[in-house]
């Protein structure tokens, strides 16, 4: 990184895959900016990840696919995309109005065509396959349209990918749960106008005490 911010793409990339080396999953997108040394940086180290380290790709990385030609056919890695609905829209060259008016079934045709998991955040987030399986999160929460929620979202489920490489539907539809079950608690006890994104990442451990620790 240079003096003014400027990242060198190769080493960046170089940087970033040698730290992958002893990693499981990774997230890329999040704080990242959109030039054109970050678009050589994102499309690097895309087309260089192992094949067995799924990666969520979120925010400007997302933005950084949607002016690359036919990106979907390059990118075989297993992945999870996660736009927000003006992300969404750049993705499949719609208004982000014709997203929210036809959520579920943007997200299904946008698995379908990148054949990835597809998260689409916001009222009622949507998870979708490939294969036409879909999954609808129960939370609506006005609170989580704050700057930083979609990357609490992005590194929770990086982490959960991290512990279940192998299912990234279900890894996915569970980070989206438990992220909005914190959200909810946050809300229950600051309010949908205070709290902030680090307020649903201080109660992400709730999920643990108020569902697993009873079954156990």
């Amino acid at each position: 990184v240079s003096q003014n911010g400027d990242i060198n793409p190769s080493e960046a990339s170089s940087i970033a895959l040698d730290v992958l080396k002893n990693a499981t999953s990774a997230v890329i997108g999040p704080g990242l900016g959109k030039n054109r040394n970050t678009f050589e940086f994102v499309t690097s180290f895309l087309s260089q990840v192992d094949d067995d380290i799924p990666v969520v790709i979120d925010a400007d990385a997302l933005n950084i696919l949607a002016e690359s030609h036919q990106w979907w056919d390059k990118l075989k890695i297993p992945c999870v995309l996660t736009p927000h609905p003006g992300e969404m829209g750049r993705l499949m060259g719609i208004s982000s109005l014709d997203v929210q008016q036809n959520r579920v079934a943007v997200t299904l045709e946008a698995a379908e065509k990148f054949q990835k998991i597809v998260v689409l955040k916001g009222a009622a987030t949507i998870i979708a396959a490939p294969n036409g399986r879909f999954r609808v999160s129960p939370w609506v929460n006005s609170g989580l349209a704050k700057g930083g929620s979609g990357d609490t979202l992005a590194g929770l489920l990086g982490g959960l990918l991290a512990q279940r490489p192998d299912n990234l539907l279900d890894m996915a539809s569970l980070a989206v749960y438990i992220h909005g079950h914190a959200a909810d608690i946050a809300r229950s006890e600051l309010g949908e106008m205070s709290m902030r994104a680090t307020d649903v990442s201080d109660r992400l451990g709730y999920f643990y005490r108020d569902f697993v620790s009873k079954k156990s």
